[in-house]
């Protein structure tokens, strides 16, 4: 298996390091079966094509981010690696690697531009769904004082 799919010894997966940091309600949400329904669905139909489509022959997977919900699919799905080869053999003709940890900033950075290539690519399906993005509001009013 490539490099991309393998976190560096020593070193946190991106992921974990993202989940282990949510607030508990963040991380519960991923849980809720409507929630996880549509996160597959923009998964399967959305971020998989675009990902493939961005990497180049023999080069690393783009540094982009994907939002929380389709990160979360996608982490689950590349814990079996060879259901996930196969899937990206078989869809894609070729096996679509992840970029690297991110540090803070450059994740901002990876979230931001990946934003900006999904809103062109798919200008009527949104970057992050409803439910994410009022989670994310609810998470934000608490960090800043909400009772």
């Amino acid at each position: 298996f490539p490099r991309a799919l393998h976190p560096a010894p020593n070193t946190p997966n991106a992921f974990v390091h993202d989940v282990l940091a949510l607030p508990m309600p963040s991380f519960s949400m991923l849980h809720h079966t409507p929630i996880m329904v549509e996160a597959m669905r923009r998964y399967h139909d959305f971020w998989m094509s675009l990902i493939a489509d961005l990497m180049l022959p023999n080069s690393s997977p783009p540094t982009i981010f994907p939002p929380l919900d389709i990160h979360w699919v996608w982490f689950c799905h590349t814990l079996n690696l060879v259901s996930y080869r196969e899937y990206c053999e078989t869809r894609f003709s070729k096996l679509i690697g992840k970029a690297g940890n991110f540090d803070e900033e450059n994740r901002e950075y990876a979230l931001m531009w990946c934003r900006e290539i999904w809103s062109s690519r798919y200008p009527l399906e949104s970057f992050e769904t409803r439910r994410v993005r009022i989670h994310r509001i609810w998470i934000l009013w608490l960090l800043l004082g909400g009772v």
